[in-house]
């Protein structure tokens, strides 16, 4: 970009990897499949606020403390990486019972976020997270009827760690 509108680094970057598989484990009565894929990510921002008055006015109003507030006012870069991945296990128990099995998991974590409705840029806030769910179900039929039993779990967590300003939402 150019320099006006972004005076920070200015460093863009992307990065993928992910792959699939899948297949029998018992002629025809038992399958699995995974998946996996990994991302990361370097975004500069242009400007720390949708206003481009924004900065100049935060400023202004902190008077001597500007310096103090000056990463807050200033372009960053933002980071994202993390992974998914998801397993899958069928089972034909018999000729009329199923079983089915799934486990997926996610975690990420943020570099200068950006938060929506934030009266900053976010710059030097960071957010890990975490997501793992897990699942079955075993399935039955007759002449005439079918039953389907499902559990699951799931589990999210979410670590926010701030710079020390206090958010605006």
């Amino acid at each position: 970009g150019r320099a006006a509108d972004n005076p920070a680094d200015s460093t863009g970057s992307s990065f993928q990897l992910g792959f699939s598989a899948g297949g029998p484990l018992k002629g025809d009565t038992a399958t699995w499949s995974a998946r996996f894929d990994y991302q990361k990510l370097l975004t500069p921002s242009a400007a720390p606020f949708e206003d481009p008055d924004a900065a100049a006015a935060i400023t202004a109003a902190a008077g001597g403390g500007a310096a103090s507030i000056a990463r807050w006012t200033a372009p960053t870069v933002r980071s994202w990486q993390g992974f998914t991945g998801q397993a899958r296990f069928d089972w034909q128990l018999g000729r009329r019972t199923a079983l089915a099995v799934r486990t997926g998991l996610a975690s990420w974590s943020e570099d200068n976020p950006l938060a929506p409705g934030e009266a900053t840029n976010g710059a030097g806030d960071r957010l890990d997270a975490k997501d793992l769910s897990l699942a079955s179900s075993l399935t039955t039929e007759g002449d005439g009827w079918l039953s389907e039993t499902r559990i699951g779990l799931r589990n999210s967590n979410r670590d926010w760690t701030g710079t020390g300003m206090p958010l605006s939402t």
